[in-house]
């Protein structure tokens, strides 16, 4: 196609060129003579107008989104009227965008309509939604689509993916700055501040989780993702709530637990988008599931055996021996595990053969030792 050809078709139809470019040859307009691709804006988004009186939707191709496979989710397209040439320079390539006069004027700018899709997010039902497109494989068979794509992302995906990111940012650094406050900071009651910005920026994620699962709560629910999710926004804020009443009703039998938990949630929460290892996590906690349940009932039979063989007392007034695996039963099962990582400093006197001669609590943790320690983790790895 030669260059003239391609400004008309560029002032009649909204299209965008692309042409892989070495280095040297930099943005030299001569180089539109040469041969490039060309793939139309409905590749990217498009109105569907039902009616005047009915809202205006605007669908585009999302090939980033949260749903698997191609889709479109509902957005703003560019304006007519805006003429002349962008261009986002890469090492390799050069991608230039061209806006024709052709394109209604119902059409906003891509900033307007970030604004909109943003805006759109404080009502309960929102208009933005995802949606399978009925894309053709001889319609996506274009190297062009790498513009189209680049494109949305440099216009609205990046700008809309790095607000939410740095939101969700500022909320992790303040649950950290929380704790690390009341463990190193002499006046931990000036943390009053930091726990309502928790709370305010949580219940905005919670929202925000809740417009999620309203368009469809099972496929909500089936994800591991959005369990985490909820979570990892859900927590802090109760703790932040919880602390808040400690410090002000000066609570000297409360406890910081569940600010240390939202810690450790926020460390589990995890991007679906960006961690595939997870899905394979996934699959294989699924297959050893049962394997799993045996290994954990396996753990509670011996810990109330090395229970009752340490720490039980057969008739009225009878006297304990001293030993050092702990009777709380939590506490004894935690013990026991660590069993399985060659901590045995419980029960180190009574392993001491010159202490302790007692030959059945010796089979108790041979047979242990073989099968737990040996047995079933060769067959875990």
């Amino acid at each position: 196609m030669s260059k003239s050809d391609i400004r008309r078709e560029a002032n009649s139809n909204a299209i965008m060129l692309f042409k892989l470019m070495t280095d040297n040859e930099g943005d030299n307009e001569e180089n539109l003579e040469k041969p490039v691709f060309m793939a139309t804006f409905d590749a990217l988004w498009f109105y569907r107008n039902k009616s005047r009186d009915t809202r205006k939707r605007i669908q585009g191709g999302d090939i980033c989104g949260k749903e698997e496979g191609g889709g479109q989710m509902e957005g703003a397209s560019t304006r007519g009227g805006v003429l002349g040439r962008q261009w986002f320079s890469r090492r390799m390539s050069t991608i230039a965008v061209r806006f024709g006069e052709g394109l209604t004027q119902d059409k906003m700018i891509w900033w307007k309509a970030l604004s909109q899709l943003v805006l759109s997010k404080f009502l309960i039902y929102s208009p933005p939604v995802i949606e399978c497109h009925d894309f053709s494989l001889e319609f996506l068979d274009n190297p062009a689509i790498v513009a189209l794509v680049t494109f949305k992302w440099e216009t609205i995906g990046f700008v809309y993916w790095f607000l939410r990111f740095f939101c969700q940012c500022i909320y992790y650094t303040l649950i950290v700055t929380a704790a690390l406050g009341q463990v190193y900071s002499p006046t931990p009651s000036k943390l009053c501040g930091v726990f309502v910005a928790i709370i305010i920026i949580g219940l905005a994620f919670i929202f925000l989780e809740i417009l999620q699962a309203i368009p469809d709560v099972k496929r909500y629910i089936i994800s591991y993702y959005n369990f985490v999710d909820a979570f990892a926004f859900i927590i802090p804020p109760v703790a932040s709530a919880m602390q808040l009443y400690y410090i002000h009703t000066q609570d000297t039998t409360g406890n910081n637990r569940v600010l240390s938990f939202s810690i450790l949630v926020l460390e589990l929460r995890i991007s679906r988008s960006v961690c595939k290892y997870v899905t394979i996590i996934q699959r294989a906690v699924c297959e050893i599931f049962v394997f799993l349940v045996i290994v954990a009932g396996c753990l509670m039979a011996f810990t109330i055996t090395i229970l009752h063989m340490l720490r039980s007392c057969p008739y009225e007034g009878c006297i304990r021996d001293e030993t050092k695996y702990p009777s709380h039963f939590l506490g004894g099962l935690s013990t026991t595990a660590f069993f399985l990582g060659g901590r045995f400093d419980a029960v180190s006197d009574e392993l001491d053969a010159n202490v302790s001669k007692d030959w059945a609590f010796h089979m108790v943790m041979f047979t242990f030792l073989i099968s737990a320690s040996i047995l079933m983790m060769n067959v875990l790895i």
